[in-house]
């Protein structure tokens, strides 16, 4: 018999989980992938453990539905400061190669919650990337030092956050109290996560790229997984990192692609991966305005 050709016929789930990766991370993506799509994915990486082109080939997964990239760290053999290390940052870059793929293979059109932490690379223009992506439903958005502006006008939010992009964008510390534990779901276990808006209406018909059933096996890594499963510790957790923890949802059932008024528009004039100064202030001043302290 050959995993994991046959897992379908033996179980409805498969669940691995490591502290420290034992092979090359590439040996991992390889197993969970499924270009026919036998059985959905989800997985998540610790992005010490893995090279920019595994970070690449992410965005070659048809079958992924729920992806978590974190910096977790178990091996007393890593520097203590890894920042030095340039093939562990999730960037812009790596997430427009994610576009390229999806639109030129059709890959991760079944993804729905991705999760970022701690991508001190990453920028809030990754917003407008993954709008594109036609079923991501959630994206959380966590300690990541570049994505968070520095001021905020309060007047431009509304009860749902602030609108950018088809998203409306929530920051922790922005959500009253009784809608905090609504919030903090989104923090919660992924499989648990991507199962709970399942039950959500999609956001727009896609009648030519019909949704992975929810009865295909799933098979979901941890290489390694974050602890999720305590709620008081993620609360405690989450209430420290308040500030810059950034919830993104889309409104189920929206069908017009009408904007709001105080919704963000990206600029016509943008270089395929880097949004350039056109003069006067550039986008990081406008959605700093935003979405910051």
């Amino acid at each position: 018999m050959r995993y994991p050709e046959q897992f379908p016929p033996l179980s409805p789930s498969y669940c691995l989980r490591t502290r420290i990766p034992k092979t090359p991370m590439k040996g991992y993506i390889d197993n969970i992938r499924s270009n026919a799509c036998h059985w959905r994915a989800a997985l998540s990486l610790s992005s010490a453990y893995a090279s920019v082109s595994d970070l690449v080939d992410l965005g070659n997964l048809k079958n992924l539905v729920a992806l978590e990239i974190n910096r977790r760290i178990f091996d007393s053999s890593f520097p203590n400061n890894i920042e030095t290390r340039d093939a562990i940052q999730l960037d812009d870059g790596v997430v427009r190669s994610w576009l390229d793929a999806a639109q030129s293979t059709g890959s991760l059109q079944n993804l729905q919650v991705l999760r970022i932490y701690q991508q001190n690379s990453l920028t809030h223009h990754i917003i407008w990337m993954l709008e594109k992506l036609p079923r991501l439903k959630v994206v959380v958005i966590h300690q990541c030092g570049k994505f968070t502006p520095e001021s905020s006008h309060p007047k431009a939010r509304t009860k749902d956050g602030v609108k950018v992009a088809g998203w409306n964008i929530q920051r922790l510390d922005w959500v009253p109290e009784g809608a905090k534990m609504d919030a903090l779901k989104y923090l919660g276990p992924l499989l648990k996560v991507y199962e709970d808006g399942l039950r959500l209406k999609d956001i727009e018909p896609k009648p030519n790229s019909p949704m992975l059933d929810s009865n295909i096996p799933i098979m979901e890594f941890g290489l390694p997984a974050l602890a999720c499963d305590d709620l008081e510790k993620e609360q405690r957790r989450a209430a420290y990192a308040a500030k810059s923890i950034f919830i993104l949802t889309r409104p189920t059932g929206q069908n017009d692609r009408k904007r709001a008024p105080q919704e963000i528009q990206q600029p016509r004039n943008t270089g395929k991966r880097i949004m350039k100064e056109r003069g006067g202030r550039d986008m990081a001043d406008v959605l700093g305005d935003f979405l910051g302290m």
